[in-house]
């Protein structure tokens, strides 16, 4: 619906005429309040409508991949994929490079993404490349044979799969500045795979607590979890190696306006990751899609 974009002041346009009895003036201030009115009925309907059109959209997903790199990674997406692997009876998937071995827990680790997958009807594969902090992708490609051939097995793994929606981490910030989230995110795009998304919901722990937000405000798909939510705290609850019990009551009790799900297309811009170490405030960039680094 066009907006009427007024070069005079409207209160003049009310009042301003040459036929018949002056009318009362209408006061500038109510003015401003019809104003108001007439915008808001043009503005809600068009965020009513990409709301509608984005939850049409997340209700037709039949096929979901999820490629993260450490168990735990889920619980940022966990009532998205409540609602669609679940509730949706989609067919989803999750793919893990590793098995969170860091502190030598790979056994307990790799036992809680079992639980986690069996709760949100995931099938689970858990491969075992290093968990590492440094030099991440270079450490995977080695164990892999070479990069080329490290990003050829996730590519087969994604034709296997045959997703219309990937959900992977954004590999400008990784959620969390993990360099792993970051790698595997750089990996994922370049195989070259439609339908990718990124997930842009930006966490950071406060004491026990989280504090959560929206990467890309402009571009990110937002899932209002609703009951959903449940399952983010149920799921960091099977991840007790990683989840004091104190997060998970955190997570459980999350402000309303913050049980969101945010994603966006991988080629949108990241707009706002501010308070992250890696990515303080970053504007609006590209990300690279070349093989060579």
């Amino acid at each position: 619906m066009p907006v009427a974009i007024f070069t005079q002041p409207f209160y003049r346009l009310v009042t301003d005429r040459t036929d018949g009895p002056p009318p009362a003036r209408v006061s500038l201030s109510m003015s401003l309040r019809l104003v108001a009115i007439l915008l808001s009925l043009v503005i809600v309907p068009t965020v009513a409508g990409r709301t509608r059109a984005v939850a049409s959209r997340i209700d037709s997903l039949q096929r979901i991949l999820v490629i993260t790199a450490h168990p735990d990674d889920e619980v940022l997406i966990a009532p998205l994929l409540a609602n669609r692997c679940i509730r949706g009876r989609a067919s989803c998937s999750i793919l893990v490079m590793t098995t969170g071995n860091a502190a030598g827990l790979g056994e307990l680790r790799a036992a809680e993404m079992q639980q986690s997958a069996a709760l949100l009807n995931l099938r689970l594969t858990q491969w075992t490349f290093s968990d590492v902090m440094a030099d991440v992708d270079a450490v995977w490609a080695a164990e892999a044979g070479d990069r080329a051939t490290l990003i050829a097995r996730i590519a087969e793994m994604i034709a296997a799969e045959d997703p219309d929606l990937i959900l992977t981490l954004d590999p400008r910030h990784g959620s969390t500045c993990h360099p792993a989230h970051r790698a595997i995110g750089q990996l994922v795009l370049e195989t070259g795979a439609t339908n990718l998304f990124f997930i842009e919901t930006a966490a950071r722990f406060i004491g026990d607590g989280f504090d959560l937000w929206n990467a890309s405000p402009r571009y990110a798909w937002v899932y209002a979890a609703n009951d959903d939510w449940q399952y983010a705290p149920r799921v960091a609850e099977i991840h007790a190696t990683q989840f004091t019990s104190a997060q998970v009551e955190s997570l459980r009790t999350v402000p309303e306006m913050h049980r969101r799900v945010w994603f966006a297309p991988s080629t949108a811009p990241v707009q706002l990751t501010c308070d992250l170490e890696c990515a303080p405030c970053l504007p609006p960039s590209p990300i690279a899609t070349s093989t060579t680094r």
